[in-house]
């Protein structure tokens, strides 16, 4: 099975574009303001339940910012 993850690049480029700050976007998911950076960071894993909150908020889907990477011998 391969890998998936979210493209934190993807995710900061979104967020961006839309205008929020990460103080912002913590503020509308009721998080600590680095509760938020650890995330986008990537010091903390994203949880399918996080994953959709965020893309609510940027009015994106999840697949905007999801990688997925395929084992090699899979792709044979």
């Amino acid at each position: 099975m391969g890998k998936v993850y979210v493209d934190l690049n993807k995710l900061r480029a979104y967020r961006a574009y839309k205008g929020i700050t990460r103080r912002e976007m913590s503020t509308l998911l009721g998080f600590k303001s680095s509760s938020y950076n650890n995330l986008e960071n990537g010091k903390v894993d994203f949880t399918i339940g996080r994953l959709n909150e965020v893309c609510k908020i940027l009015n994106i889907d999840p697949m905007d910012i999801l990688c997925i990477e395929e084992d090699e011998d899979e792709q044979d």
